[in-house]
């Protein structure tokens, strides 16, 4: 709907704006999913996923849960080394020990 309303009113008021996407995915995506009845998929280190996101085509950068376990600083090597940018950090709090 935004994006309807942003190519309608550049459209209609010929506003010269270049506007470039950029597209991002969740770590989550190439990592362990639990079902009500099944698991699938694998628990994978940080590193291999995004090497795995990486061979998407055109991908600009990634996303993740933020939880204690994620070292910021590795984080950041890991995405220089495959050539991504980092999108933003997903905050569960349904998961939160304290209650």
């Amino acid at each position: 709907m935004l994006h309807y309303f942003l190519v309608f009113t550049l459209e209609k008021y010929r506003i010269g704006v270049n506007i470039s996407y950029k597209y991002s995915v969740s770590l989550g995506a190439f990592d362990l999913h639990r079902g009500c009845f099944c698991k699938y998929g694998r628990p994978r280190r940080l590193e291999e996923s995004v090497k795995i996101a990486s061979s998407i085509e055109n991908l600009d950068g990634v996303s993740t849960t933020h939880h204690p376990s994620i070292d910021v600083d590795i984080l950041k090597k890991v995405l220089e080394k495959y050539n991504l940018g980092f999108s933003y950090f997903t905050v569960d709090l349904s998961r939160d020990s304290n209650g």
